[in-house]
């Protein structure tokens, strides 16, 4: 009897973490749909490894610097896009970014 009320309790839990994750993550893609980047970004990387969470969470970021780009916001741009290493085309960005603060400086 204790070992069924053991294994009931086990198998509850686990869906029930299971279904927090799920939630979670449904939670930071609506914040990244919303705009909100820093929000999303924060959020998946809670979730660590759950699903596709590190490349949503990169993603995130890139979308924050893309956004600090379009807003001519070049330093602050920059910075994230060096953050992000070889993601996508950051280092090509942040290289353009780079020289679009240099031009604004001068």
């Amino acid at each position: 009897m204790k070992k069924i009320m053991l294994s009931v309790f086990l198998l509850v839990a686990a869906v029930m973490l299971t279904g927090c994750d799920s939630s979670d993550y449904k939670k930071a893609t609506e914040l990244y749909e919303s705009g909100n980047y820093d929000e999303a970004y924060e959020a998946f990387t809670e979730l660590g490894d759950y699903k596709d969470s590190v490349d949503m969470a990169k993603a995130s970021h890139y979308k924050k610097a893309s956004v600090l780009y379009e807003n001519e916001n070049y330093k602050a741009a920059c910075e994230v896009f060096t953050g992000l290493g070889d993601y996508e085309d950051s280092a090509n960005m942040a290289d353009l970014s780079r020289l679009a603060y240099a031009q604004e400086l001068v």
